[in-house]
């Protein structure tokens, strides 16, 4: 059986800790569901880390008018659901083996890819949802539920801000002979070296 680096002094947390550390050497502790976001020039990226390694099966369905991207792995992950408000995204759900993605409305597709641990990095789920970027001079943007809020977009200022102008810095040279305390240095009838 593996070591467990789980010493916590308090009873209150020592048994906790200790049963989840023994269901993670086990198998059977679920990894957080939570995904990473990262919003690209054409694709909101969500990555969800991953227990152990697993393959993944993906199905789109509709629902309401969206899309809807079902992911079932081999591996369960912590129940948890939330609204996203990337590009091309608008909800995700995790429970047990299955992850649950809402596309936004007009997006379509997703690309579904599981990356192996490596380089200090868990095993993953990755998903690409592309999206049309947005043209010049539209500002709304799309909530969860598909419509239109353009009080989310803060206005563009019409002209660059004039570049600031930065003063030259105002450099001071400090002479430290090294006395102090109790250390006076040399001392005179008109200076000492301290003061």
């Amino acid at each position: 059986m593996k070591r467990l680096p789980c010493f916590l002094p308090a009873s209150r947390v020592f048994v906790p800790c200790l049963l989840t550390a023994w269901l993670t050497c086990s198998g059977f502790a679920p990894a957080f569901a939570a995904p990473r976001l990262g919003s690209h020039d054409t694709y909101t990226r969500l990555v969800f880390d991953l227990p152990a390694a697993s393959t993944a099966r993906s199905a789109f369905s509709s629902s309401g008018g969206n899309t809807v991207l079902t992911v079932t792995l081999q591996v369960p992950l912590k129940t948890e659901r939330g609204t996203l408000l990337e590009p091309g995204v608008a909800a995700y759900a995790t429970a047990g083996k299955t992850v649950t993605l809402q596309l936004a409305s007009g997006s379509r597709n997703a690309s579904v890819t599981v990356l192996p641990a490596s380089g200090g990095q868990p095993n993953r789920l990755v998903i690409d949802v592309p999206f049309a970027p947005a043209k010049p001079g539209s500002s709304p943007v799309a909530s969860p539920t598909g419509s239109a809020s353009p009080s989310r977009v803060p206005a563009l200022p019409k002209q660059p801000p004039a570049p600031v102008k930065v003063a030259a810095p105002v450099l001071t040279v400090v002479l430290d002979a090294g006395h102090g305390g109790v250390d006076s240095g040399m001392v005179s009838r008109w200076v000492t070296e301290k003061t």
